[in-house]
């Protein structure tokens, strides 16, 4: 058998497309690259051709682990170039092994046509006993690596207990953000699911666990007391079974009226539907602009339960805690330009908020942005004048949805206020803002960058507001879930696969 390689053959062309097909071929399979060496591979190879019957293996292991990881890498250099800003996720994952932690470093981005695609920066192993500074170091050498200045990073997404919080500050003085899914798992497990309030519970049981009318529902809440929840998934399952028990529970035992009853079971529907909207986000890339308008729709709709209980309510205490920490956390979202603005950007939630303060704040970083060139646009002398009547912008009622969904949960209880000021900051930047607003909502389950694809054109400088601020994910568990894919590779070669095959995904297998 005749061993190639791409210094020895006759024809590296040809050698160059054996070697970058069994390279995808074993990266996205999770294979070790002595596979190729396998019977199956040199069969299949010897039906290309007697030449290719066989590969050098150490002359594949160079092409894989330098020339095609450097050249992938350099495409990701070239792409962050292109970039004016960048948004980052940031996450760190235990390896079950090992002592061993991972953090994974992606940058998220839009295109001028409103394509979203995603980028791994960085996969780098450290020891979970290592200080703070370390993690502080793999971040500064991204960041130099790949040119990214302080200036260009909108913003990174990361978990609130991670080490990450406490490193991000020296290192970048940039917008570090929670991701929604582990601050809605943090928020649940200090609150209803803690240790005192699940102590608490089981005391109680126990004690009305005899009652005849309400043995098995209370059997069945102490089996749920009992659930693990360490992850979200987990959390979340433990939380909704016990939310649902409990609401069923107070029912049983409440006295209500027909009439109460009904309304009780509306609005504890509405919670379920409202985290059933924020467990959504962890199967997929939901934007950063669905934060804010998910927290507010949970705290009220919590608001809305709990004025329903009765005082002596056994979950009345944790579900109050519950509420006041929604609250809490929504009333910084609340001061925070980078959640108001994505949302004020997102057509399905423009008419959440009173517009006056957004439009200032754009309209500041459009004059104090050196990047942003405001395009000329006809028919703007009037903007000034423009008289907007909030009664019927600002109160502006959304599309009519015709039935109760998760999809519409959200604007059932989220509508705008406040009055409309005129700012003369930039009449062309302005007079885009109002006929942005001027347009039609979306529903919840439509896509946003849809519509930016659509209309995009219309809106020529608010559109770069647009990429910047719709392209954060809302959370980092995206990078989570490249870890859920099995194969027996060591460590360090499954994190250059993660790098190498999402990337090439991201390019259209064009590097």
């Amino acid at each position: 058998m005749v061993g190639i390689s791409l210094s020895t053959t006759d024809n590296p062309a040809t050698t160059h497309k054996i070697y970058r097909a069994l390279m995808e071929y074993v990266v996205f399979a999770n294979l070790p690259l002595e596979h190729i060496q396998g019977v199956p591979m040199r069969r299949l190879l010897r039906g290309i051709g007697p030449r290719h019957e066989s590969v050098d293996i150490e002359s594949f292991k160079k092409y894989v682990n330098d020339d095609e990881y450097e050249n992938i890498l350099g495409k990701v250099k070239e792409e962050i170039r292109k970039n004016h800003y960048v948004s980052l996720t940031a996450y760190i994952w235990k390896d079950p092994t090992s002592t061993n932690n991972i953090l994974i470093i992606s940058n998220h981005g839009l295109s001028e046509t409103f394509e979203r695609s995603s980028m791994i920066l960085k996969c780098a192993i450290f020891d979970e006993n290592a200080p703070g500074d370390v993690v502080s170091e793999i971040l500064k050498t991204v960041c130099t690596d790949l040119n990214i200045s302080t200036k260009q990073v909108h913003c990174m997404i990361r978990d609130e207990r991670s080490s990450l919080k406490r490193v991000t500050e020296p290192v970048l003085p940039i917008q570090d953000l929670d991701c929604t899914i582990h601050k809605i798992q943090t928020i649940i497990r200090e609150t209803f699911l803690s240790e005192e309030n699940i102590t608490v519970f089981k005391r109680k049981f126990d004690e009305i666990s005899e009652n005849s009318t309400t043995k098995s529902l209370s059997q069945d809440i102490k089996e749920a007391l009992n659930l693990n929840a360490t992850d979200w998934e987990s959390t979340f399952i433990k939380f909704k079974t016990l939310f649902s028990m409990a609401a069923n529970y107070s029912i049983k035992t409440g006295n209500l009226t027909s009439t109460l009853e009904e309304k009780w079971v509306e609005t504890r529907d509405d919670v379920m539907k409202c985290f059933d909207l924020a467990n959504y986000m962890y199967d997929s890339q939901e934007f950063l602009s669905s934060m804010y308008p998910i927290f507010k729709a949970i705290t009220i709709s919590l608001t809305k339960y709990l004025a329903l209980l009765p005082e002596a309510n056994i979950f009345g205490a944790a579900l109050t805690s519950l509420k006041t920490k929604f609250e809490t956390t929504l009333s910084s979202l609340e001061h925070n330009n980078v959640y108001l603005i994505a949302t004020f950007l997102d057509p399905r939630y423009k008419f959440i908020e009173s517009n006056n303060n957004i439009r200032d704040q754009i309209l500041q970083m459009a004059n104090t942005d050196d990047g942003m060139d405001i395009i000329p646009s006809p028919n703007v002398e009037n903007v000034q004048k423009r008289k907007i009547d909030s009664s019927d912008s600002d109160m502006a009622t959304p599309n009519k949805i015709s039935k109760e969904s998760e999809s519409n949960v959200l604007k059932k209880y989220l509508s705008k206020s406040g009055d409309v000021t005129m700012d003369q900051k930039s009449r062309v930047l302005l007079k885009e803002i109002f006929d942005y607003e001027d347009m039609p909502s979306l529903d919840y389950d439509e896509d946003p960058l849809e519509w930016w694809k659509n209309y995009g054109h219309k809106f020529k400088n608010l559109s770069t507001f647009a990429r910047r601020f719709l392209a954060p994910p809302a959370a980092s568990v995206v990078n989570e879930q490249l870890f859920g894919e099995g194969g027996s590779l060591e460590l360090n070669s499954k994190l250059k696969y993660i790098f190498m095959k999402h990337n090439i995904v991201t390019f259209n297998f064009n590097y």
